[in-house]
């Protein structure tokens, strides 16, 4: 699994918080898209990056088969988006659906791909738990950049059957909005697995909201965020936490 959260974090980088006002104002092209799973094409080769022993290296740099894979991916994610793209303009609206598909395709096709490669990165003494640090790294990713899109298209698709194709969705207070869901996050997984008065950064986060709601009218209560934050915060250290049980 190993390869496949290296993966999975590679494209939500580059499908979230890389893909700028400028990335989506190009998409509409063949070379926009193009250039944008380029972008993830060139994380995935990153992402191969090891260390051990004070030095960085990649260890599956001379092998081939890990080449197509992320030849495969790239391409896939080229057609995928570039489907997608077709299909909203047809349509004239961008739904929950379109959305839940376009990444269940692409998040399957890493599994099966990752898997069907059968590399793993081996762990030896002293060396960094890379699966782990890939797992927390995506799910950190996913309730900062990729939660607010999907609670912003479940919202619109019970209110308005989705919107419009060229919406540049932009989170309420959203540097407000990132940063508590990252203390919230961390606070949550470093408590659990260290130093429990880091379970303090959670009403940090909270309180901060409530103060500014006390003052502004207009600031939401994104409950729903918080706790689903939470939720996959907690599922992001279970394996972690159970082995250290038993």
């Amino acid at each position: 699994m190993d390869l496949f959260w290296r993966f999975l974090l590679a494209h939500f980088i580059a499908d979230f918080p890389l893909q700028t006002k400028a990335i989506r104002a190009i998409k509409s092209k063949w070379y926009g898209v193009s250039l944008h799973a380029l972008i993830f094409g060139f994380l995935c080769v990153f992402s191969l990056i090891n260390y051990r022993e004070n030095n960085y290296f990649w260890p599956y740099f001379y092998v081939n088969k890990i080449w197509l894979v992320i030849g495969l991916l790239t391409i896939s994610h080229l057609i995928i988006d570039w489907v997608k793209l077709k299909l909203t303009r047809k349509k004239g609206r961008d739904r929950l659906s379109f959305f839940l598909v376009d990444q269940t395709l692409h998040i399957g096709l890493i599994y099966f791909l990752t898997k069907w490669s059968d590399l793993t990165f081996y762990a030896t003494p002293g060396q960094v738990n890379w699966e782990f640090f890939f797992r927390l790294m995506s799910m950190a990713v996913f309730v900062v950049w990729v939660l607010p899109i999907l609670m912003f298209f479940i919202r619109n698709q019970i209110k308005y059957d989705g919107i419009n194709p060229q919406t540049q969705y932009q989170e309420e207070w959203h540097k407000l909005a990132y940063f508590e869901r990252a203390l919230i996050f961390l606070g949550l997984v470093l408590g659990i697995m260290g130093n429990k008065l880091y379970f303090l950064f959670i009403p940090v986060a909270i309180i901060i909201r409530v103060l500014l709601k006390l003052n502004k009218d207009n600031i939401p209560i994104p409950i729903m965020e918080w706790i689903i934050t939470i939720i996959l915060g907690f599922l992001t250290v279970l394996p972690e936490f159970f082995f250290k049980i038993y």
